[in-house]
């Protein structure tokens, strides 16, 4: 999702976009990859502490932080060359989609995110969300839902290859098919073939019908 926004707004404002090489995720902080000649490194905070001017652009960071934007550095091999900032847009149907849940039966909603913690937070204001867990790698992830584990019966949704490990790892997993990563898609137990939100609360109803329809069936078959 990043990255399509960057793209696309590259592409409105006409920009010529070469097609890099040697490419490389690394995985929850960001990517690299050959643009010509000049390896090009973008992502978190933590993949520049060694790099030179990374002070200048210390101030910056916090003030996008603050106005909850994710906001990427960029760089070369030497120095960081600027910031790209993309903002989290709530999903007009994830607060009608939350309630259904709640009215559904589902206790306690929670977010696992990778991103900056004033971010997530400004999100799961607005959504409604009971607890967040911000700047958190795919591990950290598998590890906050093994504690959750304790507690509850978890269904995690996601859809990213850093949401893969954590889908394997919930007593459900639920990846969001059109836009989820094949690993994601590959690790959860249910797959959407579409991407509304609005398909998770029906999806709970559907299994929980499908459960007594059995029931009765085994129960009217053993009377027999």
């Amino acid at each position: 999702p990043l990255a399509t926004a960057i793209v696309n707004e590259a592409t409105a404002q006409g920009l010529s976009l070469s097609e890099p090489t040697q490419f490389s995720a690394i995985t929850g902080k960001g990517a690299t990859a050959l643009v010509g000649n000049r390896k090009l490194t973008i992502g978190s905070r933590n993949l520049f502490t060694e790099h030179r001017g990374l002070s200048d652009f210390e101030q910056a960071l916090e003030d996008l932080q603050n106005q909850g934007k994710t906001a990427m550095l960029m760089g070369d091999e030497e120095k960081v060359l600027g910031i790209v900032a993309v903002a989290d847009v709530l999903r007009s149907d994830a607060v009608a989609t939350l309630n259904a849940l709640r009215a559904a039966g589902i206790h306690k909603l929670v977010m696992l995110t990778g991103d900056n913690r004033r971010v997530a937070e400004a999100i799961a204001k607005q959504a409604g969300i009971d607890e967040v867990f911000a700047e958190l790698l795919p591990q950290d992830k598998v590890a906050r839902l093994h504690l959750l584990k304790k507690e509850h019966k978890v269904a995690m949704v996601g859809d990213g290859v850093n949401d893969a490990p954590a889908l394997a790892t919930a007593d459900l997993g639920v990846a969001m098919g059109a836009a989820g990563s094949d690993v994601a898609l590959e690790s959860a137990d249910v797959v959407f073939m579409g991407e509304r939100l609005e398909h998770l609360p029906y999806a709970f109803s559907v299994s929980r019908r499908a459960r007594r329809v059995v029931t009765a069936n085994l129960t009217f078959a053993l009377g027999v």
